[in-house]
């Protein structure tokens, strides 16, 4: 099953859909991708979670 990585809008709290958790704007969480995610989604409550790109490596000794 295809899932999501999530998070909750600054300041608020979503309910998972299985398990006594909530989703908040500390930590990311993967989600089922069900139509309950993609409401809260539509709704805003919710945010999708695009992990930060690594930094670029500079090359040792390249002058710029």
């Amino acid at each position: 099953m295809k899932t999501l990585t999530v998070i909750a809008r600054q300041g608020v709290a979503v309910p998972m859909l299985t398990v006594r958790a909530m989703i908040t704007d500390a930590t990311p969480k993967d989600v089922p991708d069900v139509p309950y995610y993609r409401r809260r989604l539509a709704d805003g409550d919710l945010l999708l979670w695009e992990s930060p790109a690594p930094a670029a490596k500079s090359k040792k000794g390249s002058k710029e």
